[in-house]
Order: C-alpha cells, then structure tokens, then sequence
C-alpha cells in the first residue's frame, strides 16, 4: 500500500509543499480500508517522503535523502564514527564532485571555490584557524556539481568528518601546502582535467590518511597491550 501511494506522487509529478488528497479520498481511490491507508501513511512520515499536519493535510515531504540522513545519523550516534569508513566515503564524495564539477563547467561556483581559497590564505596569514574557508571551498566544490542531492550527500558527512579529523593538519607549512592544492584543484576543473584534478584531490587527502595510519598503529597496539594484561 506505501508502494502504491508512493507511485502516486511520482505519477502526479508532486513536489514538496504539494497536497496529497485526503485519507478519505486515498481510501475511496484505492479500494482499501482507511486503517490501511492510515498506517502507510505513517510508514512514508517516518520515511521522510509525507509530512501529516493535524487538521490540515497531508503534503508531500523534502524527502530527498532524509531517510539517508537519519539512518547515517542513527548509525554513526549508537556505533560511534568509524573514521576509516568515513575518510574513505569522504575521499569518494571528493572525487566524484570533481567529475561532476567538471561536466557541468559552472563558472560562477568555481570562481567562488576559488574566492574560499583566498580567504584561506587569508586566516593562515593572520594565524587564524581557517577551518570555516576550508569548509567553504569544499561547499562550494560540490555546489558546482550543479546536483543537489550529490550536495546534501556532502553535508551529511561533513560535519562528522571535520569533528574527527579537526586535528589532522595544524601546521602552517602543511596548511600552505593545502591552500596551493585547493588552487591545483580549481586550475584543472577549469581545464577541464578531470583526472589531474582528482589526482591533486588525493595527495590533499595524504596528511589525513597518515593520521588514519598512526591512529590504526596506535589502536592496535592498545589492543595488544590490553590482550597481554
């Protein structure tokens, strides 16, 4: 029954905001018990795709990935965030939004990466944390996707990323070295260089990924010790 009720807002083109008939009108529409019809809808509220408002309707949903959400969320809040995964993810995010970057050639948003970068700059200058340019630069890398739902993939892991990786690189000379990446990267989008754009993306990633390996080494030793105790 969600199935069918599901298709019918496809079938009808509905975006969110948009009106869904009432629960009497879904039962008479699809022939079924209106208990039925109520517990569907209930399953697609708790899927994100219906939002029922008491004494006012039933309307479809901004459904794009927030079921996604809250089971990344759930997941990561009762398991804890496993950090490899999440780099790993991250680093798949990074080079797909290049791509994507690249096909869709908006100027205006690679200009903008480019406008982050110098801010960038800007607060290492002034040892100043530029964590808010750093985070705005990557923003803006997948604004220019020009696909919003590869954007809200990015802020779904976004923020659990630079909570475990906040101490990754906080030195200077490191963090110019970042800075003249984020420009490699800007340079090949706009030559429309895909592989040498992800390539630079990469060796971004290194410092991170030797944090990962030295946090791994420790971990495991910290099992072994605990093993022999």
């Amino acid at each position: 029954m969600s199935d069918r009720i599901r298709n019918y807002i496809i079938d009808n083109n509905l975006k969110p905001g948009d009106k869904l008939p009432s629960e009497k009108d879904l039962t008479e529409a699809l022939s079924v018990s209106r208990t039925v019809v109520r517990e569907s809808l209930k399953s697609l509220q708790a899927m994100g795709m219906i939002r029922i408002k008491a004494g006012e309707g039933i309307y479809v949903d901004d459904s794009t990935l927030k079921s996604v959400h809250n089971l990344l969320d759930y997941h990561w809040k009762t398991n804890g965030i496993q950090m490899k995964e999440l780099f790993e993810t991250r680093k798949v995010l990074e080079l797909g939004a290049i791509k994507l970057a690249v096909e869709n050639n908006d100027f205006e948003q690679i200009e903008e990466m480019d406008k982050w970068n110098q801010l960038y700059l800007e607060k290492i200058n002034q040892n100043e944390n530029p964590r808010a340019a750093d985070i705005g630069f990557h923003r803006a890398l997948f604004k220019a996707t020009g696909n919003s739902t590869f954007y809200q993939l990015n802020e779904f892991t976004l923020e659990y990323f630079n909570k475990s990786f906040l101490g990754a690189i906080n030195d200077s000379e490191k963090l110019i070295g970042s800075f003249e990446e984020h420009k490699e990267v800007i340079d090949w989008i706009k030559a429309k260089n895909v592989e040498n754009a992800q390539k630079v993306m990469l060796r971004h990633f290194e410092p991170i990924q030797k944090f990962l390996d030295r946090y791994e080494d420790l971990k495991g030793a910290n099992y072994e010790t605990d093993r022999e105790n």
